[in-house]
């Protein structure tokens, strides 16, 4: 890659007007966006992955999804009120990120059947991260390191999220299979 640094333009609207830093970014993307691609296209998740409803930041899916859903759910809980209890778990992504780790998204990469050369060049651009922390001019540490999980933010995450969510979910799915748990939707 040839970066050729510009004279700082306030409102570029070509690219050639872009100074190297914001195209540094674009390049990151692009090339997380492509490994994102061959993973999906390559991975070989086991069937059991395909029962769990999961689809945070899933391009192609809506909300709707997730309430028609649950008004199936609530309508049935209606009908078999007293025969059969109904539950429904909401989880909070606030923090999710912070606990999505990189061995995890390993492990989880691993079991999905993504291809080692993939899976460690994905692992390799969250790894060994450190920030540099600005606040006017208040002394700071330099060189923080900042790789204890899934970037928030980066291209990789939301796959990483869902990915991880698969891979622990779809034991329990089993589990709730055997014991005669949950319904069947038609779609899923």
């Amino acid at each position: 890659i040839l970066l050729v640094f510009l004279q700082n333009i306030s409102s570029p609207t070509m690219l050639k007007h872009f100074r190297g830093i914001a195209l540094l970014d674009v390049g990151m993307k692009f090339y997380t966006g492509v490994l994102i691609r061959l993973a999906r296209l390559h991975a070989r998740p086991p069937p059991s992955w395909r029962q769990v409803c999961t689809f945070a930041y899933e391009p192609r899916r809506s909300v709707s999804e997730v309430l028609l859903t649950i008004n199936t759910l609530l309508s049935r809980a209606h009908e078999w009120r007293g025969k059969l209890e109904i539950n429904i778990f909401i989880g909070d992504i606030l923090g999710a990120f912070d606990h999505a780790s990189l061995p995890l998204f390993a492990r989880a990469g691993t079991e999905g059947k993504i291809p080692s050369g993939i899976l460690a060049a994905l692992l390799r651009e969250s790894r060994n991260l450190t920030l540099e922390p600005i606040f006017e001019t208040l002394p700071c540490a330099n060189d923080l390191p900042f790789n204890a999980c899934l970037k928030q933010g980066g291209m990789d995450s939301p796959y990483g999220w869902n990915l991880i969510m698969a891979y622990i979910f779809a034991p329990l799915h089993e589990a709730w299979i055997k014991a005669g748990y949950g319904i069947r939707l038609d779609e899923y």
